[in-house]
Order: structure tokens, then C-alpha cells, then sequence
């Protein structure tokens, strides 16, 4: 800062005098007075203001002037001013302002020195006092601290530093060093260099939060201070020194360190817990879990401790846990125990039995939860299964329970009822004494190896009651482990299943044997010519197939009465089949006429001819003899047409058609002859050839059609209709769909007709939606085999109901028996899924098939549907009449609908409704036609309904 000039440094005084102006001055006009009347001395540049209590400059202020106004007494302040020879200003100056009356004020001049002299004496004043507030606070602050030279030796120190330390203030000035073995917080010594006063002093930078230990000699333990180093340089000094600020953190410490301890002692403790524990804060945060914990959920550690608790809570087990919280926050339970469901990391959910308890913090700290968690999943299952075994035990399913080596250890009495062993008797024994010797040691070797494999085994199976009889059953063994994997227990419950072979078979006879001869129908003939086909690709061999028709038999049905023309079937049945190996079929065909499958001929066609002439000469022979009918004798010959094949050559309704038309030819060359088929009908397989090169361009050309036939209730009420498919040719007319389905079925384009009569019937579902006249028809399609096989078969049902909005409760899907021939598991499961989306399923034709009787009871099925070949002739065939009855019998134990096709007069329909029957499709009510006369003829028989019912109550009046 320049030299103030001596003889341009004033100091002004300002003197307020009472003045005999009539009103005070205002604030702003003493100011600029003021600041006019400095101005007005030589030499003086600027004038700048300082507030008394503030040492900053802040330009031209007006308030200790004011303050005088305001006050009216003498009060003392700064200003300084800026010389016009000079750049800076110039030091303070004294100012004095009184306001008792403003009159003049002077503005005097006085040497450099009184002013510097009482400048100083301020100075000093001010410092007095200052350091006497900074001795005060040195000694009354409660951390130590150290003023230390730059060698580290102590100039002074505080009562709090000198306690701290363990030392008297002598000992403490005279040491090199106020740290006595200082250490780090590792216990490694602390180099001198490194410590906080040292370290500042070297670098002139602040250190702070540094902890060390030193000794205290006083109690010869170790204190372990936290220290912050300030370096100071003092004004008008080269020399540095350092100021050391610290406090005893030896307690804090010790605490930490007890905590430390007490947390690895609690995380011991939980690691090696049995059970899961965990830590959680207020709001359900978890803190802190065991490896238990984790193992059981399938979280690892850190996975849990981001998570909270009610993230792994089971959804409906939630609600209960806040209120449980608060039970625990209130003090209204010292401990909350419940059961409830957490979900696992993979989604599967486990059953914990969880007990929680409150952990109050002390000092203010947060309180926490902590809960053991058991894992209860399996012994709930136990129980459950417990539960499920107690009902299991008392019910009408015979029930046996064997150790792991088989020993018979408890029955139920529903097993004593079934096989007659009473408990004292069985128990102990080896289940092999209920074996009814039925089945092979094969037989039980593969039960046994699915129990080892899977667990379980079910199945039908022949057991021997105590009295020595046989009777079939349904059994399930089910092996129980313990939790090492061992078998505990095997379980075996049963159901007698007498009965229901017994009716299975009766059905099977009837729908298979002819009732009248007990010959395989024609229904059996074709599941066997089926199998010889396949048989005779397999060997090579070849069969022949006989149809043999009895010349004549008319005649003495007419002239001798039905009873006696039974009676020569009955014996020409009889006679025929002596005539046979055991391994050929002889069949009623219908009527008089039988049919023979001979099996494991030549592979030559004409040794194998021969080899049927052979067996024919047979026939002729037995049918020559005269039969005895009631008292009459009556002779009888026969006609036979047959025709040889091989393997797959032919379709089965072509081989019969061959040996109908062989059989024909042999009538026309005269009774009790043979002929086989003559091969140049070849034509007719040209022919057929055509119409199947026709049916390919078929839906292209738009030939194909749907029609629709009507499905009626039993109180005349349409509920709804089957979709069949129909070929316009443009020459040929209308093409039976006897002739094209198989075709389509041979060519694969079955598929094809198939996705688009699914396609247009889900259409007609869905504009049937809009209409409340059409809203409420059920619409049944015919699935073929082959469809029912394909893979993406349930695809294209989804996808052409959601395409026309189509209702799927609404779509029936009519199989037939000849499917359950292939894979049934296979044709199950599809056929679940198809009633899982809302359709229905009907098994169509049925009793005409073979294999699906003993399925019947597991197929997902809403309804059978009588073939026509049955209703046809109720009304003459007692046979037929059987059938029927039996099927709806069966429909109605299994808790099925039944509908009957081919219904055509009042008398079918009548009876029908007569033994249970309650739906109908014939031509008793329409016969199929397009969807424009559908919908027309719907129409007319709803305004028909509608007129009676108003019409019927005035009829009655």
C-alpha cells in the first residue's frame, strides 16, 4: 500500500451543533453534506464509508449518519480517502457524527502521527480484546488442543489436551513430542512424518479425521485419538506453526468394536442356524438373511438383502402381514408366529411356519425385525396326503398298505369285501397271494420297473379272491418315500371292476356278434379284414375273401315263417364254421349272406385261388345237407363269390364290392356255384381314378358346399344342425359323399376339405351370433382322423374361431370309433385341448366300431351319437333294438348326451324318446340343404311354433 501523504492525511471531525433552523435535516441531506464538505479538502479525491461494526468496504454509506439522526447522540466511525497523488487509499480515519442541531461542521487537518497514534491505540484495544476471547475459548473447548511448533515441539496446550494426553503442563512443554508410541488403527507404528501436525506442516495443507493411538501414562493403556492439523502462518512471520485439534475416541472406538463382535456373533449364530433367519427393517426391508434363508428361497444373499419381504410373499398371504407388524409395534405381542407361503426364486411356492419378533433400538436407533422361518412344505404335504389317505382309507376303494419289502402291513374293509381276506388273516402276508395267475412274470416285471422309475403304476389288472374266483380290477400303487429317498410304504388301492367288464363285454357282443348266429358282425369282419390286410404286407402271404349268399333262403322264410328261417341261419352258421380254421372269420354279412376272411394263403394268386376252391368245396358240402327246420326237412344250396388279395392293394369296401359282384356272377351261372372276381372291372377303378383327379380341383373351382341338416329336441325345438359337405360337379351333378369322402380320406386332400369346412362352419357361427333366432344353434362338423392327427390341427380350430368370432362352446366335433384305432393316448390328449378352449365333442357312428369301448370312460366326450344303421331298423331288428338301448344305457351312466341320425318316422322317434333318447337328426325333420333354405325353413318352423303356442291355449278354451 503507497505512503499516505502527510500533509494531505485529515481527520475529519464533524461537529453537529444545534442549529436555529426551524426542522431537522433529513438523512439525505446530511449525507451528501457530509461527503460534499470532505470533498472540499485539497487534495482528496473520493470519500468512502465504513460501517462501525464492519470492517468491509461498502462505498458511500449513510449509516452512521442516520444512526445519529435517528438517535441523537455522538457515535464514532470510519472513513477513508483517497488521495489524488496516490492510486490506493488511504488508511482508516476516525469520524465522529453528533446530531443534536446541525449548524456547520469543519473539516480539520492534523499531522500523520496523532493520527497514526490514535489509530494504534485502537488497534491495540480491539486486539486485546480479541485475544482475550480466543484465550477463553482455548481453554474452555472440550477437544484438546496443541499449538505446535514446525519441529513438532508443543508451544502451548489446553486443559482438555493436557487430560487427554495423560500429562502436566511442564512434562507436556518439555517433550519432542506430544505422542507417545503413536500407532495406527491396524496397530502398525505411526511414522513420525506421517502424523496429522507433521503432515500439515509438510504439505501447508489442513489434514483432518486422522485416528491414531498413543500411551497415556497416567493409566499406561492406549488412547485412540481423531485429530485435524491446521497449519498457521502468523502475520509479519516467516515461521510456521501448526495448531493440533483432537478427541478421545477411545470409548466410541471400543463401542464400535463390541458392536463389530456382537454383529459377527449374531451373523455366527445365524449362519449356522438350521432354520432361515432374517433381519428386516420398519418397512419390510430385508437386512440381513442366513445362508438357510437363501438355500430355501433360491436367492442368493444379495439378491434378498435388495429385496423386501413382501416382494417374496405370496399374494393372498400379504394382507396379514401389516397388521401382524403393528401387533409387535404396540407391545400387544411380544411374538407374532403364523403360517404362511413365500414364492421361491423359480416361481414354485414353499409353506413356512414364521415366527418374528421386535428389536427395539436404543439411543434413538431404528427399530428392526427378526424372523426364523421354517420350512413346512413338506410336512404339510405330509399331512395332506395324511388327510387324503384317512379319507382314502374309509372309502369304497379297497385299499392295501405294504413296507418297503412287500409284507402286508394294514387293509381296509372295503378289501376284505372285495377279496374276502379279513384283516388278521392278509396282514403279513405277500401281496402275491391275490395273483390270479392271468398275467406273465413279464407283466409284473414291467409294473414293478415303472413303480422303481416313475413312482406309480395304474392299470387293469386280474386278481383271485380268497374263495379261489377271478375278477378284474383297476389298481394304483403308489410308492411312499422317506425324505433320503427309500421307500417307506407302497399304496395300493383298487376298485372291482366286475361289472363293468361284464357290461363292456355285453355291449361289445352286441355291437360286434350278430344276435341271432353270435357271428362277427359285419362291423367285426371289417376291423379284421383291416388287420389282415396289414398282416398279409407284413408276410407276403395272401387272403381270400368269400361272400356267400343262400339260394332260395327267401322262399322258405316266406313259405316256413321267420322262426325257421332263423333257425336255418342259426345251422348254416354253424355248419359253415366247421368248415373253417380257427384263425379265419366266418361273419353274417346281413340277412342270408355270410362272409369268410381266409388268411395265410400262397403268395401265388393262383395257388391261392386253388387253396379257396378247396375250402369252398367245404362250404358247398355242409350247406348240401338237408337241414331239419321245426318238422320239416328243407334242402339248400349256396352261391359264393370271392376275390384274393394282398396286403393294401384294395380298400375294404372295394374287396367286398369285388366279392358282391364274384358272388353275383355265380348266382347268374346257377345256384351252388363259384366265381371269383373278374379283373376287368378295371374299368371301374379307371373311373374312380377320374373322380379323384375331379376332386383336386374341386374346391378351386368351388364345387365343394356345406349343407346344412337340422338336430331337433324332444320337444320339437331346433337346437341346432350338422354341417355336411357336398360336391357339384359341373357334369357329373351332385357326387355322393360315399364316393368322394373315401377318396379325399386315400388322397390326403381330406385335409385340405377339412380346414375348409371347419373355416366356413366357424363363418356360419359367427353371423349366427348376430341373429337371435340362430344365436342359440349348436353346429356340428365331421373331423376326420387324419385331421384329428395333424399337428397344428388345434391351431387351425383357434385360429378360425377368433378370425369369425365365432362362439366355441358353440362347435361340435363329431369322431368317429375308427379313430380311437390308432394312438388313443395321442387322440386323448388332443381331444382334451380342443374341450379345454369350450368346444364340444361327439362320438359320431357309434357301436360301429372295435377298439373304443374300453376307452369310452376316458374320453373327453359330451355326447354319442346312434348310427343310422342302427335306428333304421328298430322297428323290425331286435338286434338293432338292443343295441340302441344299450347305448343310451351307457350314455346315461357316463353322464353323456345322446343324439340319433337317420331318424326318418314317428315310430323311430318315438322310440327312441321311449328308452332316453332326447335329440334327433333325420329326415323326420329336414334333410340336409343349403344355408339360404336352411335359415328359410328355420324361419317357417319358428313362426309355425310361435303360431301354436299362441293358437294351443285357445284350442283348449
Amino acid at each position: 500500500m503507497a505512503s499516505p501523504n502527510h500533509e494531505s492525511s485529515v481527520l475529519g471531525q464533524i461537529l453537529l451543533l444545534q442549529s436555529a433552523l426551524e426542522a431537522a435535516p433529513t438523512e439525505r441531506h446530511l449525507a451528501e453534506m457530509l461527503e460534499h464538505g470532505l470533498k472540499v479538502v485539497p487534495g482528496v479525491k473520493e470519500v468512502k464509508f465504513l460501517r462501525a461494526t464492519d470492517p468491509v468496504e461498502s462505498g458511500l454509506e449513510r449509516d452512521l449518519v442516520r444512526l445519529a439522526v435517528k438517535s441523537r447522540n455522538t457515535h464514532y466511525g470510519e472513513f477513508r480517502i483517497a488521495l489524488s497523488s496516490a492510486d490506493e487509499f488511504a488508511p482508516y480515519l476516525p469520524f465522529v457524527s453528533n446530531t443534536v442541531n446541525l449548524c456547520s461542521f469543519q473539516i480539520g487537518k492534523m499531522r500523520t502521527e496523532e493520527l497514526l497514534r490514535v489509530s494504534n491505540l485502537r488497534l491495540e484495544r480491539l486486539a486485546e480484546e480479541r485475544n482475550e476471547k480466543y484465550k477463553l475459548l482455548f481453554e474452555k473447548i472440550s477437544e484438546g488442543v496443541l499449538h505446535l511448533d514446525e519441529r513438532g515441539k508443543v508451544l502451548s496446550a489446553n486443559d482438555a489436551a493436557r487430560d487427554i494426553l495423560g500429562m502436566d503442563p511442564v512434562c507436556l512443554l518439555q517433550m519432542d513430542s506430544p505422542w507417545i508410541h503413536p500407532v495406527r488403527e491396524d496397530g502398525s507404528e505411526y511414522p513420525p512424518a506421517e502424523l496429522p501436525g507433521n503432515l500439515a506442516l509438510k504439505e501447508r495443507k489442513a489434514v483432518s479425521n486422522v485416528v491414531f493411538g498413543v500411551i497415556n501414562p497416567k493409566t499406561s493403556s492406549r488412547t485412540w485419538l481423531e485429530m485435524d492439523a491446521v497449519p498457521f502462518l502468523a502475520p509479519g512471520s516467516d515461521g510456521i506453526s501448526v495448531f493440533a485439534l483432537f478427541r478421545d475416541i477411545t470409548r466410541r472406538r471400543q463401542s464400535e468394536t463390541d458392536l463389530q463382535a456382537s454383529e459377527q456373533r449374531f451373523r455366527t449364530i445365524m449362519d449356522h442356524a438350521p432354520i432361515g433367519m432374517a433381519t428386516t427393517s420398519m418397512n419390510g426391508k430385508i437386512l440381513m438373511v442366513n445362508q438357510a434363508f437363501c438355500d430355501m428361497l433360491g436367492y442368493g444373499r444379495e439378491e434378498l438383502e435388495r429385496t423386501s419381504f413382501m416382494e417374496i410373499t405370496h399374494p393372498e398371504d400379504k394382507e396379514i402381514t401389516l397388521p401382524a407388524r403393528n401387533l409387535l409395534l404396540t407391545g400387544e405381542k411380544e411374538a407374532y408366529r403364523a403360517e404362511k407361503r413365500y414364492i421361491r426364486k423359480d416361481g414354485s411356492v414353499i409353506r413356512v411356519r414364521l415366527t418374528s419378533t421386535i428389536v427395539r433400538g436404543v439411543c434413538g436407533a431404528e427399530p428392526y425385525f427378526i424372523g426364523q422361518v421354517e420350512d413346512i412344505t413338506r410336512q404339510k404335504q405330509v399331512e395332506e396326503e395324511l388327510s387324503i389317505a384317512a379319507t382314502t382309507f374309509e372309502s369304497q376303494n379297497g385299499v392295501m398298505i405294504t413296507d418297503a419289502g412287500l409284507n402286508i402291513l394294514r387293509v381296509n374293509k372295503a378289501f376284505t369285501e372285495i377279496t374276502g381276506y379279513a384283516a388278521e388273516e392278509i396282514v403279513g402276508m405277500h401281496p402275491r397271494v391275490l395273483r390270479s395267475g392271468r398275467h406273465d412274470a413279464r407283466f409284473y416285471e414291467q409294473m414293478w420297473s415303472d413303480i422303481r422309475n416313475r413312482g406309480n403304476w395304474i392299470g387293469e389288472i386280474w386278481n383271485r379272491r380268497k374263495n379261489g374266483s377271478i375278477y378284474p380290477e383297476t389298481l394304483s400303487i403308489s410308492a411312499v418315500r422317506n425324505e433320503d429317498g427309500s421307500v417307506r410304504t407302497y399304496v395300493g388301492t383298487f376298485i372291482d371292476i366286475t361289472r363293468r367288464k361284464e357290461a363292456e363285454a355285453r355291449v361289445e357282443h352286441l355291437a360286434f356278434y350278430d344276435q341271432l348266429t353270435d357271428l362277427p358282425n359285419r362291423r367285426l369282419l371289417l376291423d379284421r379284414l383291416q388287420r389282415a390286410q396289414s398282416a398279409s404286407m407284413r408276410s407276403g402271404k395272401k387272403c381270400t375273401l368269400l361272400l356267400i349268399d343262400l339260394d332260395n333262403f327267401k322262399v322258405i322264410n316266406d313259405t316256413l315263417g321267420h322262426a325257421e328261417g332263423d333257425e336255418l341261419l342259426q345251422q348254416a352258421a354253424g355248419r359253415l364254421g366247421a368248415c373253417l380254421r380257427e384263425e379265419d372269420t366266418l361273419s353274417r354279412f346281413g340277412g342270408d349272406e355270410f362272409l369268410v376272411l381266409i388268411e395265410g394263403l400262397s403268395g401265388d394268386t393262383i395257388e391261392a385261388s386253388e387253396q379257396a376252391k378247396q375250402v369252398c368245396r367245404k362250404l358247398f358240402d355242409s350247406i348240401r345237407r338237408p337241414f331239419l327246420l321245426g318238422q320239416h326237412e328243407c334242402k339248400v344250396t349256396c352261391s359264393i363269390g370271392a376275390t384274393v388279395f394282398l396286403g393294401l392293394e384294395q380298400p375294404i369296401g372295394e374287396l367286398i364290392k369285388q366279392a358282391d359282384i364274384a358272388m353275383y356272377e355265380a348266382k347268374k351261372a346257377g345256384r351252388n356255384s363259384l366265381r371269383f372276381f373278374d379283373r376287368d372291372v378295371q374299368e371301374l377303378l379307371t373311373a374312380r381314378a377320374l373322380l379323384e383327379a375331379d376332386l383336386h380341383n374341386a374346391l378351386e373351382g368351388g364345387q365343394i358346399e356345406l349343407h346344412y341338416q337340422i338336430q331337433m329336441d324332444s320337444l320339437d325345438r331346433p337346437v341346432g344342425a350338422e354341417a355336411l359337405v357336398r360336391w357339384h360337379h359341373p357334369e357329373r351333378g351332385w357326387v355322393s359323399p360315399a364316393q368322394f369322402i373315401p377318396l379325399a380320406e386315400e388322397s390326403g386332400l381330406i385335409l385340405e376339405i377339412g380346414a375348409w369346412v371347419l373355416d366356413k362352419a366357424c363363418a356360419q357361427l359367427g353371423a349366427w351370433r348376430s341373429d337371435p333366432a340362430t344365436r342359440d344353434l349348436n353346429l356340428a362338423v365331421n373331423i376326420s382322423a387324419r385331421q384329428l392327427a395333424q399337428a397344428g390341427f388345434l391351431g387351425e380350430v383357434k385360429a378360425a374361431l377368433q378370425r369369425h368370432q365365432a362362439d366355441p362352446a358353440k362347435l361340435k366335433l363329431e369322431i368317429t370309433e375308427s379313430m380311437l384305432l390308432g394312438n388313443i393316448e395321442d387322440t386323448i390328449d388332443i381331444m382334451n385341448e380342443l374341450k379345454w378352449i369350450g368346444l364340444q365333442i361327439s362320438l359320431n357312428d357309434f357301436g360301429t366300431g372295435y377298439s373304443s369301448l374300453s376307452y369310452l370312460k376316458r374320453l373327453p366326450l359330451d355326447q354319442l351319437k346312434i348310427d343310422q344303421s342302427f335306428v333304421r331298423d328298430i322297428a323290425t331288428d331286435a338286434n338293432d333294438r338292443s343295441i340302441v338301448q344299450t347305448i343310451i344305457a351307457m350314455a346315461k351312466s357316463l353322464g353323456l348326451d345322446v343324439i340319433a341320425e337317420g331318424v326318418e318316422s314317428e315310430m323311430q322317434r318315438a322310440f327312441l324318446l321311449e328308452n332316453g333318447c332326447l335329440n334327433f337328426q333325420g329326415y323326420l325333420y329336414g334333410r340336409p340343404m343349403s344355408i339360404h333354405l336352411f335359415e328359410r325353413a328355420l324361419q317357417r318352423r319358428q313362426v309355425g311354433t310361435a303360431a301354436q303356442s299362441i293358437s294351443a291355449p285357445l284350442l283348449q278354451g
